[in-house]
């Protein structure tokens, strides 16, 4: 017996033995992956960020993550209640964090080995500020070595010292790779003081300095010593209101912003942004938060790229509640303003009280919202032209505005041929109208035109002291800006937005306007009614007295977020090229000095706003030289809505891609934009490409793809003329309050309209929808509604869609936001539907094709109901395969295999239809 519990417990050492060898070696990664999961049981809901951002890539923008994150310490009043969650929940669904600590290593080895695993760029910071005893260390200014009294490059080369050897000793050892993370050494010194008397050799000019030249180079010699060590370099941490804005200006400092500038990779300024009385962070735009923009309108100024900002602390002086800090006008407008520019990585909050509750709200807003940026612009390209000198058709004598309509079509304005001309978007004359003289529809000098979201045509008539409203056909409505409340002087341009207010750049000053008295220009906004015959006056500004900028307007347009951005064509004094306003008139910010570098202007002219709210300026100026030779400047600059300069396209000349004189600009979807050459009597239509992939998402786990369900007979159906499959009102038709999606494979010839999917929304007195391909366009449409009251929503035109061949043809109806339409996988357009409520329910029946001359005249296959949104990714994943009739969300699923017979049958829900008039044959696949 002895010898067996002997055997028995030998045998459970050499069975034990292995298994405690491994948890030695592999116990803690285990436990951290056990702890992990755990947290990710508690995740909120995400949004699939990865489908929205390819969506949004189609149509030219990117997805911009919420990126304010936390500020950390070693405080034992501070509870950080669920910040590990925070970070496991962000990681996992592939939304980057911001996080600093300060003296506290262990939430830096927490944060970066979850942005090792993630592979995600989180954005974290590190700065040892007090003593450490424990090693050694018991001096509170020990890493605070800042003393103006000496010399820089000493003070800058012993401070890095000191931090290098204790995070090398003490931070590195936890955390593998250093440049993970960001390094602050120096905290909210003092900016304006002049008490730097520096040696002769470094102040040629003067030896007082003030301590924002002394900082200067201060940060510039550690942040080479950061760089050459293999480390990320956080500059200054000033605190909130400091320095003043001209310091960024002085030449110490704009020497460091040069070196930041060539180094955005690896050195960033810190700065302090907090709100200390005013009611909410909203109302401390830009004294306080948003001080960045003084650092872009510096690098900006000196044809530099902007540099990476960090907010290493941001919040309130005091200590608001969750439901404070998460209030709009708080947080989400800081987001907001911080998802604009990329350059800004994020914001730290200040240590607020016990955090919970705080975590908790960060956690749930970023996982469940994002702001939509553009794409960068990469390039331009000429594409064609058209026009000639003259006052006929096609023919200009002073060109001096562009507008593109909803559908494309282009139209132009003439200020001494007055007159409008339409043309479509190769330049296909379509109509014109108009004549000299004072009458309605007479123009006397029109310099300017907008268009609006119903393709509504209003015309600055100057000369007349009014705006002239026409519809797309060149009929006349009204108009307004004599017998007004404020009436109009001389209205330069006009712009309408999304919601119908209008803006006019309203010249009250002399008829040149080169040296503009008080008052001079002003931007006066109106609001018109739904049908275009009241117009009321709002307000009006002088943008003399935001801005004390004493140029002259040109054009203006407006973004989707309704900011109003206007052109300087005089550039005077210390004036900017453009200037951006909110919808009531705040000056949000400015861009473009007088010059001839990147970014800068010597008289900006043309503006556009395209659809993903990037900014084209041409730029017809001239500078002269002593000797009297000019420098003309003939060109188009591409923006970011903050002012950030993309490209440039264009010089002097009469040769294609070249311009003289290009006094306008319209910039439509998919990069097109079309230049009013006004020397050479022509548009030029010029395609932009962006850069996609400039953002980064990190995809969930991806849902696997469908396996594909082999068909037994591959048929489609032949509708010919009049050919049609009657389902019947079935109640799982009407999608009632849903969202919803249309799918089918169509093949035509016919340049006819075609029914694809029709449910009641023709001459019907009930709501239902009507699914179809408009020949004249060659587009595709949908109507919801009924025969007096519908939406009517359209793709892009030229689709190509009657060549012949299979299409996957698809809409997706999201309530109240828009309809989308895609074609071989490929998103062809949107259109805004915030108008859409109430039930989509119809007693009509369901018919696939359509009666008598409105049937499909070719071929259909694989027809399919959802309701349900689905996204681009899906439909590209599934077009091509039979899929399960199980999938959640689908309706019906007529797969069109039976290949003879009457019987159309449904694999999801037996809507079984009836063919009428059709013949079988080959499907699509």
């Amino acid at each position: 017996m002895v010898r067996i519990k002997k055997l028995l417990l030998l045998l459970l050492v050499v069975i034990a033995l292995p298994v405690f060898i491994y948890f030695l070696k592999n116990g803690g990664r285990l436990i951290k992956a056990i702890t992990t999961r755990a947290l990710l049981a508690n995740c909120p809901q995400s949004l699939d960020f990865a489908a929205i951002r390819e969506e949004l890539n189609a149509q030219g923008k990117d997805l911009a993550f919420f990126k304010i994150g936390f500020h950390t310490q070693t405080n034992p009043s501070i509870r950080y209640t669920g910040l590990s969650n925070w970070e496991a929940c962000l990681s996992a669904a592939g939304v980057p964090f911001v996080l600093k600590s300060v003296d506290n290593a262990g939430r830096i080895e927490e944060a970066v080995r979850f942005k090792q695993a993630s592979g995600l760029p989180h954005v974290i910071v590190y700065r040892r500020d007090s003593a450490d005893p424990a090693h050694g260390i018991d001096d509170d200014r020990y890493f605070e070595v800042v003393d103006y009294k000496q010399d820089p490059i000493l003070q800058a080369e012993e401070n890095w010292r000191r931090h290098k050897e204790y995070i090398e000793q003490y931070v590195t050892t936890l955390v593998p790779i250093k440049d993970h993370f960001w390094i602050e050494t120096i905290n909210e010194p003092h900016a304006g003081l002049q008490t730097w008397r520096c040696p002769n050799e470094q102040c040629p000019d003067e030896d007082t300095y003030l301590n924002t030249e002394w900082l200067a180079v201060f940060a510039k010699r550690q942040a080479e010593l950061a760089i050459r060590d293999g480390y990320k370099y956080a500059a200054f941490a000033w605190s909130s209101g400091e320095p003043e804005q001209e310091y960024w200006g002085k030449p110490r400092m704009s020497e460091f912003l040069q070196f930041a500038a060539q180094n955005r990779d690896k050195v960033a300024l810190a700065l302090h942004e907090y709100n200390y009385s005013e009611p909410t962070l909203k109302d401390t735009y830009n004294s306080l938060v948003g001080r960045f923009e003084y650092i872009f309108n510096q690098t900006d100024s000196m044809g530099l790229p902007r540099p990476t900002i960090l907010i290493t602390e941001f919040g309130w002086s005091g200590t608001p509640s969750a439901d404070e800090i998460m209030q709009p006008d708080n947080v989400p407008w800081a987001a907001e303003l911080y998802a604009q520019y990329p350059e800004v990585l994020g914001a730290y909050l200040w240590d607020v009280g016990d955090m919970g509750p705080h975590i908790s709200a960060f956690t749930t807003y970023a996982l469940q919202n994002y702001y939509e940026i553009p794409l960068p612009l990469s390039s331009c390209s000429y594409d064609l032209s058209w026009g000639s000198f003259g006052s006929g058709n096609s023919q200009f004598t002073h060109l001096i505005d562009v507008a593109l309509d909803s559908h494309g079509n282009v139209y132009t304005v003439d200020l001494k041929n007055p007159k409008v001309q339409k043309f479509s978007s190769n330049g296909t004359f379509i109509k014109s109208w108009g004549s000299t003289g004072s009458g309605n529809g007479q123009f006397a000098s029109p310099s300017g035109i907008g268009i609006d979201k119903s393709d509504m045509v209003f015309v600055a008539d100057p000369g007349n002291g009014r705006i002239q409203i026409f519809d797309s056909e060149g009929n006349y409505k009204t108009q307004f800006g004599k017998n007004i409340a404020n009436p109009l002087v001389r209205p330069l341009d006009v712009a309408v937005d999304t919601i119908g207010n209008i803006y006019v750049i309203n010249n009250v000053g002399n008829a040149i306007g080169r040296v503009p008295p008080e008052n001079a220009s002003m931007i006066v906004k109106f609001q018109i009614d739904a049908s275009y015959s009241t117009v009321n006056y709002i307000t009006s500004w002088d943008t003399h007295h935001i801005w004390d900028n004493w140029g002259v307007p040109s054009k203006i347009d407006t973004d989707s977020f309704g900011n109003i951005y206007v052109s300087y064509e005089y550039i005077i004094n210390r004036g900017y090229g453009v200037e951006k306003y909110s919808p009531d008139g705040v000056g949000l910010y400015n861009w473009g000095r007088k010059g001839i570098l990147d970014g800068q202007f010597l008289a900006a002219a043309g503006l556009a706003v395209d659809n993903a709210n990037r900014i084209f300026v041409t730029d017809i100026g001239t500078t002269y030289t002593t000797s009297g030779s000019g420098y003309q400047r003939y060109d188009l600059q591409g923006f970011s809505p903050s002012g950030a300069f993309y490209i440039k396209y264009g010089s002097k000349g009469t040769n294609t891609g070249q311009f003289m004189y290009p006094y306008s600009v319209a910039s439509g979807a998919s990069g097109t934009v079309y230049i009013g050459d006004t020397g050479n009597n022509r548009v030029q239509k010029l395609n932009c490409a962006v850069t996609i992939g400039a953002g980064f998402v990190k995809p969930p786990t991806p849902t696997p793809t469908p396996t594909p369900v082999p068909p037994s007979v591959n048929k489609a159906i032949i509708f010919g003329s009049g050919g049609y499959v009657t389902i019947g009102d079935k109640s799982n038709l009407d999608m009632g309050t849903s969202d919803f999606t249309l799918e089918a494979w169509v093949k035509t010839t016919s340049a006819t309209n075609q029914t694809i999917i029709f449910k009641g929304a023709g001459s019907s007195t009930t709501r239902g929808y009507w699914f179809w391909y408009n020949s004249g366009n060659d587009d595709l449409r949908l109507y919801i509604g009924n025969g007096t009251s519908r939406i009517m929503a359209d793709s892009n035109n030229n689709l190509g869609l009657r060549d012949g061949k299979w299409h996957h043809v698809a809409t997706v109806i999201d309530r109240g936001v828009n309809i989308a339409f895609f074609v071989d996988g490929q998103l062809k357009g949107t259109k805004s539907v915030s108008t859409l409520t109430g039930s989509v329910d119809t007693t009509n029946v369901f018919r696939i094709s359509g009666l008598s001359t409105n049937s499909w005249k070719g071929t259909m296959d694989e027809v399919r109901v959802w309701k349900t949104l689905r996204t681009q990714t899906q439909i590209q994943q599934n077009k091509g395969v039979e899929i399960s009739p199980t999938l959640t969300g689908l309706v019906s699923y007529w797969k069109f295999n039976e290949g003879n017979g009457t019987t159309v049958k449904d694999s999801t829900d037996a809507n079984n239809g009836t063919l009428t008039g059709g013949t079988w044959t080959t499907g699509a696949f």
